[in-house]
């Protein structure tokens, strides 16, 4: 049984300095489905209190329903097992094997740590990680129905935010060069199956407290109700994270230029990361 003692082949997903100035090249395979029934496909995001913003996934045969955040600062779908005995299990809801009848078994065993890296002294117990193995079921987001997805079958979440988080599991945006165990994301198979006319996904993040501005990820497009003037285009610059140079902040009319940094744009948090002794001086 797996448990939050373990301390082996984590990957930690973090907010890291960019040195190298070389954008990816698109890595996609070519799609095999019918061009002709391909879009845009929108679905809405739940927003709680401007803070956590999650889509519901259905999971199996017959659909086994979860609510995910997704994350770009991560490639891997994780989902709670009915196996899974820590207290964060408790009040989110499980992926049953045994009731699904598109279930494959796969069993590798599988972990992930999330946020920055360890600092010597800090408390484990505090730490975001999550232990488990891989299985692999179809997949289903809005109208997009995703054959053969693996993903991580969660049996020990350990840290705070999985208690007292709303979303059920994480779905990955990252790049797939650091998804954990070279799994295919999800937003990887979409292309791949050819669900998907363009490589893109957009989001907009409404306001909780306005009337009537509701949220919403568009995967394969970018809604244009959403915005007004030109889309200002950055080059990502580390293949990972969807990392792009940072040059300077300002506040008010004091401006800090920065020298060869970079910053990771990440939807599975709303907080600004910065270097200590950046934020220090600030």
């Amino acid at each position: 049984m797996a448990s939050c003692s373990a301390t082996s082949e984590i990957q930690c997903v973090d907010l890291q300095r960019v040195v190298s100035s070389t954008c990816p090249s698109n890595s996609f395979q070519q799609p095999f489905a019918d061009p002709e029934e391909k879009r845009p496909y929108h679905v809405a995001l739940e927003n709680y209190e401007n803070d956590q913003y999650f889509v519901t996934i259905q999971l199996g045969t017959p659909p086994q329903e979860f609510k995910v955040s997704l994350d770009t600062g991560s490639s891997n779908l994780c989902i709670p097992s009915s196996k899974c005995g820590s207290v964060a299990c408790h009040s989110h809801r499980k992926y049953d094997s045994s009731l699904s009848t598109t279930y494959k078994q796969n069993g590798t065993e599988f972990q992930i740590e999330y946020g920055p890296p360890p600092v010597q002294g800090d408390d484990e117990t505090k730490r975001s990680k999550l232990v488990g193995y891989i299985s692999q079921d179809i997949m289903e987001l809005g109208d997009l129905h995703i054959e053969m997805q693996d993903f991580a079958e969660i049996t020990a979440e350990c840290g705070e935010s999985w208690v007292y988080g709303h979303p059920d599991g994480v779905l990955g945006l990252g790049h797939d060069v650091v998804a954990v165990n070279h799994i295919v994301p999800p937003f990887y198979n979409m292309i791949n199956q050819g669900l998907l006319d363009e490589p893109v996904v957009s989001f907009y993040f409404g306001n909780s407290s306005a009337k009537d501005d509701r949220s919403q990820v568009t995967f394969g497009g970018i809604d244009r109700r959403y915005y007004t003037g030109e889309i200002v285009r950055i080059p990502v610059c580390r293949k990972g994270q969807w990392d792009v140079t940072f040059d300077a902040i300002t506040f008010g009319n004091e401006t800090i230029w920065l020298n060869s940094s970079g910053a990771a744009l990440d939807t599975g948090t709303s907080l600004i990361g910065l270097p200590t002794k950046l934020a220090e001086h600030m």
